[in-house]
């Protein structure tokens, strides 16, 4: 499988490719984006309608509205999803 890299993010591994502060995603419920280990100090900041976020590790989900933020605090598989759609701008952890 070939992996497809969109607004600076390779979409197989989730991991940032680009150093551009402005990687943004539309999601919607037919959409997940996965966010590995190395996503540990980025920040999701949901720009418009309803994002879930569910990280390994925790057993507690987290619905984001526009203008909420989650800060990935630890390393683990991360998604977020539209619910039912959503945009989010992922925030690289500093000095990465």
């Amino acid at each position: 499988m070939q992996n497809t890299i969109v607004n600076g993010f390779d979409s197989q591994l989730g991991r940032l490719v680009s150093t551009s502060p402005n990687v943004e995603l539309c999601l919607d419920t037919n959409n997940v984006f996965r966010l590995e280990r190395a996503a540990k100090g980025a920040t999701i900041l949901a720009l418009s309608g309803r994002l879930w976020v569910t990280r390994s590790g925790d057993d507690q989900d987290y619905m984001l509205e526009a203008g909420d933020r989650y800060l990935i605090r630890n390393k683990g598989v991360v998604l977020v999803q539209g619910s039912p759609e959503g945009k989010a701008r992922i925030i690289p952890a500093s000095g990465s």
